[in-house]
């Protein structure tokens, strides 16, 4: 119970470290565009650009760039289609198990109407004893 405890106990620490991250991670993303854009033009340029050329002499720099652009385009598709609801799934079950400001107000709004339903039904229960 200690070692769980230990390393698989999650700590609410506030939304602090994870809009860092979310803002680290998102610009990111762009800069990781850019280079992508340029490790690809330097290994053209370089020795794997010679080893295509040499298996597929029709390959030029376009279109390797192009092929790259392509699986790109199908890896952001793939993100988009099977991770992204994932992710989101995940999120949906962390934020309920943590403390989620939602759940709360439901929750209190739940207590708020079974107490007023209560009352209802009392009421009720009165008026047709009568």
């Amino acid at each position: 119970m200690f070692l769980k405890n230990l390393f698989l106990k999650q700590y609410n620490t506030g939304p602090f470290i994870g809009a860092s991250r979310a803002l680290f991670s998102s610009a990111q993303s762009y800069m990781s565009m850019i280079n992508f854009g340029m490790v690809a033009a330097l290994a053209y340029e370089g020795n794997v650009g010679k080893t295509l050329l040499a298996w597929f002499p029709w390959l030029n720099f376009w279109v390797y760039i192009t092929v790259f652009v392509v699986g790109y385009f199908l890896l952001m598709l793939f993100e988009w289609k099977i991770v992204t609801p994932s992710v989101m799934t995940m999120g949906n079950q962390q934020g309920y198990k943590h403390q989620n400001l939602l759940r709360r107000d439901i929750e209190e709004l739940k207590a708020s109407t079974t107490t007023r339903l209560d009352r209802i039904e009392e009421q009720l229960k009165e008026l047709l004893k009568k």
